[in-house]
């Protein structure tokens, strides 16, 4: 920054611990900007208590200075609060004009325009969306290895159970198959014993034709022998 010749009229920067913001030098080009102070953005603080202009406070420094200084005004921005005025403050000024009404707006003066942080809350950032998308990816590749091993969980039981049941179906044929071999083989059984009780009734009753058959015999011979007794003892009777 070339060195410029202050305006008269406004005291030098003094030496040691004295030195305040009272006693601050101000260049100012023309005396138009008494009337409206930092309308042109060039009124700008040289030096105080022999510090250079970027190491000064930003709350010390006038709107020309933080136009002047790119890292104070992306401050300022952040931090509106911490703003000045922008009138002077400087030490034998006649006219010390107050600021203009926060409603009115200044075309020669406009204020700063409000800036917001670039953090990743505002502006997600191309690292932070490359990782992002990977976590994704590695959460959605972990849930689908979770899904498959449950899949394949689910089915081993399901062709466990599904082997159960041909189990379970093959045993209830084979007892089925069993009762009726049981059933036919007790009716067979059955019509064996009522042919056999038949057979045998029929025996007996052979047995008892048979019998009978004798005993008429025997009583036919039993007669006949009486009647020939009978005539044999006449014919002795009658000689």
């Amino acid at each position: 920054m070339d060195k410029m010749e202050p305006e008269a009229g406004l005291p030098y920067p003094r030496d040691g611990d004295e030195s305040d913001m009272e006693n601050t030098v101000f260049l100012k080009p023309e005396s138009a900007e008494v009337e409206n102070p930092g309308a042109e953005d060039e009124t700008l603080p040289v030096q105080q208590d022999g510090e250079p202009l970027s190491d000064q406070p930003a709350d010390q420094l006038g709107v020309g200075a933080r136009a002047k200084e790119p890292k104070l005004d992306s401050e300022m921005s952040i931090f509106p609060g911490i703003q000045s005025t922008g009138y002077w403050t400087g030490g034998d000024l006649d006219n010390m004009g107050t600021p203009a009404h926060p409603m009115i707006r200044d075309r020669r003066n406009p204020p700063p325009r409000p800036r917001f942080p670039l953090t990743s809350t505002i502006i997600n950032r191309p690292s932070d969306k490359v990782q992002a998308a990977e976590e994704m990816r590695q959460e959605l590749t972990m849930i689908e290895g979770q899904l498959k091993g449950k899949m394949s969980v689910l089915g081993d039981i399901a062709d466990t159970q599904q082997k159960q049941l041909n189990a379970i179906t093959t045993t209830q044929q084979i007892q089925t198959s069993s009762m009726s071999q049981i059933v036919e083989h007790l009716a067979e059984s059955k019509n064996i014993q009522q042919g056999s009780e038949q057979q045998h009734e029929r025996r007996l009753q052979e047995i008892a034709g048979i019998q009978d058959r004798r005993l008429q015999e025997m009583q036919h011979r039993m007669e006949s022998f009486q009647k020939t007794i009978g005539e044999s003892i006449d014919k002795l009777h009658s000689t």
